[in-house]
């Protein structure tokens, strides 16, 4: 049974563990990014260092800004899953591959994303952290969560998909 991040999201501020959360004991994968070998341009940080936008406005500055912490790439996603930060280590190799094909980047940042596959193998405070990383905040993913992009500036419903102000 997969968790309901968004139901959790929305019920409480501290979102106690609930028996819906499967954890798999997989541990670090520690491979090497997907994609190019390229020079590391994300400086990846803890994710109490992280400074997320809580809003559509906040998100377009922080993206104009493009702050070095913030994934805004592909390879900036991988590089991540590289690292001791990694918020996707107890998903299987294949369900990040999926996730990570189907993000679309757009004005220095995310535009939109699938995470409905990442639900089953990600714990709460994973799943935070991961948005936190592309300049999320848990408030403005609320906002984004379950729409696609279907056209600039067009998000429309769809489970599990969000859609930036970068759409």
């Amino acid at each position: 049974m997969a968790c309901d991040f968004k139901r959790l999201c929305l019920q409480s501020q501290t979102c106690q563990l609930t028996s819906s959360f499967i954890f798999l004991d997989v541990g670090y994968l520690g491979c090497a990014p997907l994609g190019s070998q390229g020079d590391i341009d994300m400086n990846i940080i803890g994710f109490a260092e992280l400074k997320a936008a809580s809003s559509a406005e906040e998100f377009q500055a922080l993206c104009q800004a493009s702050p070095d912490w913030m994934a805004k790439s592909q390879q900036d996603v991988e590089e991540l899953y590289a690292s001791s930060q990694n918020p996707w280590k107890n998903v299987p190799i294949e369900i990040f591959r999926q996730f990570v094909e189907g993000l679309e980047f757009k004005n220095g940042g995310l535009a939109h994303s699938q995470y409905s596959s990442l639900e089953t193998y990600m714990s709460f405070r994973d799943f935070v952290d991961m948005w936190s990383y592309f300049g999320i905040s848990r408030q403005l993913f609320l906002m984004e969560a379950d729409k696609k992009c279907e056209s600039r500036g067009t998000c429309v419903y769809c489970n599990g998909c969000s859609c930036t102000s970068n759409c």
